[in-house]
């Protein structure tokens, strides 16, 4: 204990370090994720057999070196003014494991409209930074991706660690047609002439890290023959920089691939033409060099992966398994339940996406789950299981040969199934998706992550069987409420105070592993509610505002980390009780004006649509009774002027009628005037004739 406690923070944590050394890490079938011991048998790994066989990662420490002893250094080396540095696009040449990371540059005029297509976020302005969802069609995640929009038409998306290689690339550049007018390429290929390198610099404050790109990134950036230090401005959160120094293409933004409770500060991705000696070789060996002692910690994928599960990040194969099924072999182990397939609100990974926007890959998916009024199927949750309950290398009971009862404490593995403690595995909670190496967050014990099944379901069947809900908590045990004074949580016997119940109702939920005697309790993930920090009695330096690792510095310089005030939205550390029936009753009544402000928010929507519906339905008619009245108007205009016409037709036929008539009355009474004469000549000459 002595040892753990002061050689963490007195010797240097560089000199821990060796280049590339191994560790010895379990490697589960398929699982991308792993727990991780020492060969050597003592007390500061006590939680593993030394039996267990293991493959390997990477890991800058040496593996001589206890995983405790490791832990709180690299938690010390976060808390200090050196901060950590960590290389995800390292070349090891043993046969160790990397979780490096991978990435696509997109451009072309398409860029902005093709990452809304395929991804959950909405990506609108040049230069911000947002991490988004890569789902499968139905709605699962396969990973989660940062995007950096450098403008309009160029943006960068890089994967989690272990998505490395070309995997993105390939699952993307298929579906490109020309239309997109986008360009894929793949921005870790090891075929161009090209390399890029991913480094993130981390630290307990954003200072500590601007301090030491300043000294180490942007100093060696220049050429050799320049004297002069770039300067390059620090992006705000959610924002990047991007710029092309002496032929090396920079890009920095406030990223660590990690939550913010664990540590914060920059990635930094440099892409030049290869060669021996690169600007990103000069930046690293510079920040881990061993004769500086007030570089950069180096920490290894190892040591990531520890602080990712500690932290409750979803890792990509890990709990982000996408559909889960690609050969025979997977398709077995899923229908026996061993791969856990869930979509982003599974995950609390709601920040990346936009419920408002249209139409993506996996909307139907997440909207289902969205809409599914009992909330999402699983949820995940941390799983501590603490050396005080486990001994996991206690030797078998032989005090009396014919009493001879077989240890069964077995560390977790992942798939395991755990089920809530006293219910002769009779209630599942849920299956262990990552567990971290023992010791490695700096206390004896072991941190593992699980996908665990809806807490009324748990807790209704906890209810038929008698079983009280136990919250675990750091001073003790909290069973029945009504014990404490009748109130809902903590307070004297007789007290009218009633504490808030807990944020999660599985918080502080005792659970085991099935067919062992391995005992641990369930926890919210750090990412829903702060917790404490897992490096005891450190004594790092003041740190101006800052809460990382779940810490409110002092100005005190003897304070300790244990004197410092432990910021939780967790129940009361002191005292936790069981939820009773003033908890339910609250619980109902908050549940009752959620669905009554979500029934008010649908039916303002529904009333909003309606009335553009019938806004649309009156334009429409207004339009067609317009259409119609102009139609009839030039019908009659027309038909005005087709009886103008005619009438016009019928008057000239009429006067060209008299006028015939009067012709032909003129003829024939000219005829007749003729006949009248001849007739009167005729009777004239008659007359004369007789007369004679």
């Amino acid at each position: 204990g002595t040892i753990s406690k002061t050689t963490a923070f007195v010797i240097p944590p560089k000199k821990l370090q060796s280049t590339y050394s191994k560790t010895n890490v379990f490697f589960p079938k398929r699982r991308q994720n792993f727990y991780m011991t020492n060969t050597n048998n003592n007390d500061q790994n006590k939680c593993c057999p030394s039996t267990t066989t293991y493959e390997t990662l990477s890991s800058s420490y040496d593996k001589l070196y206890p995983a405790r002893l490791r832990g709180e250094a690299v938690r010390s080396a976060i808390l200090s003014t050196r901060g950590v540095c960590i290389d995800f696009t390292k070349i090891i040449p043993q046969q160790e494991r990397l979780l490096n990371i991978g990435g696509v540059k997109v451009s072309g005029k398409g860029t902005l409209s093709f990452l809304n297509s395929k991804l959950s976020n909405t990506f609108l302005l040049a230069g911000e930074v947002k991490e988004a969802c890569l789902l499968t069609a139905r709605g699962r995640v396969i990973d989660t991706v940062t995007v950096v929009v450098v403008s309009s038409e160029l943006a960068f998306v890089v994967t989690s660690p272990g998505h490395d290689g070309s995997s993105l690339f390939d699952r993307l550049d298929p579906f490109i047609f020309p239309m997109d007018q986008v360009k894929l390429d793949d921005l870790f290929s090891t075929t161009t002439r090209e390399e890029t390198r991913a480094f993130v610099i981390g630290a307990s404050d954003i200072d500590t890290a601007k301090k030491v790109v300043t000294k180490y990134a942007f100093s060696n950036l220049s050429s050799s023959s320049s004297s002069t230090t770039t300067i390059i401005p620090f992006p705000r959160e959610d924002e990047c920089v991007h710029m092309t120094v002496d032929g090396t293409d920079v890009l920095l933004f406030r990223h660590t691939f990690l939550p913010s409770q664990a540590c914060v500060g920059y990635t930094l991705l440099l892409t030049e033409k290869s060669s021996e000696q690169t600007k990103a070789n000069t930046i690293w060996n510079a920040m881990t060099d061993e004769s500086d002692m007030d570089g950069p910690i180096e920490i290894g994928h190892l040591e990531y992966e520890t602080l990712r599960i500690e932290y409750g990040k979803p890792g990509y194969l890990a709990e982000m398994v996408g559909d889960g099924i690609s050969t025979e072999e997977e398709e077995e182990e899923s229908k026996k339940g061993g791969v856990v397939k869930v979509g982003p609100l599974e995950l609390h990974l709601q920040h990346m996406i936009d419920f408002n926007k249209g139409c993506y890959q996996g909307q139907e998916g997440v909207a289902s789950t969205f809409k599914n009024k009992r909330g999402v199927p699983l949820t995940l949750y941390s799983v501590m299981f603490d050396e005080d309950d486990n001994d996991f290398m206690g030797e078998d009971n032989d005090d009396d040969d014919d009493n001879k009862e077989e240890n069964k404490t077995f560390p977790p593995k992942v798939n395991d199934d755990i089920y809530v403690l006293g219910s002769n595995e009779q209630i599942k909670v849920g299956t262990i998706t990552s567990v971290a190496e023992p010791n490695g967050t700096g206390e004896l014990g072991i941190v593992a992550l699980a996908l665990c099944r809806r807490a009324d379901s748990i807790l209704s069947k906890m209810k038929k069987m008698d079983l009280v809900l136990e919250r675990r908590t750091d001073d003790g045990m909290v069973n029945d409420p009504s014990l404490n004074g009748g109130g809902g949580g903590k307070g004297e016997v007789g007290s009218t105070m009633i504490a808030p119940p807990p944020l999660d109702p599985l918080d502080g939920l005792e659970v085991i592993v099935g067919g062992t005697y391995t005992v641990g309790t369930l926890r919210q993930v750090s990412t829903r509610a702060p917790r404490s920090s897992s490096v005891p009695n450190a004594q790092p330096e003041p740190q101006p505002e800052s809460t990382i690792m779940g810490y409110i510095p002092t100005n005190s310089p003897t304070s300790t980390i244990q004197d410092a005030e432990i910021v939780s939205d967790n129940v009361d550390n002191n005292d936790k009780e069981e939820v009773d029936e003033s908890d339910v009753l609250l619980k109902q009544v908050k549940e009752a004006e959620e669905e009554a402000k979500q029934a008010a928010a649908e039916a303002e929507r529904k009333a909003e649509k309606m009335k553009m519906l019938q806004e649309r339905a009156a334009a429409a008619m207004e339009a067609r009774r317009l259409k119609k009245e102009q139609a009839q108007q030039q019908q009659r205009q027309e038909e005005e002027k087709k009886g103008s016409k005619e009438e016009e037709e019928d008057k000239d036929e009429a006067a060209a009628e008299a006028e015939r008539k009067a012709q032909k009355m003129k003829m024939l009474k000219e005829r007749a005037d003729a006949a009248m004469e001849a007739r009167r000549r005729k009777k004239e000459e008659q007359q004369q004739q007789q007369d004679e």
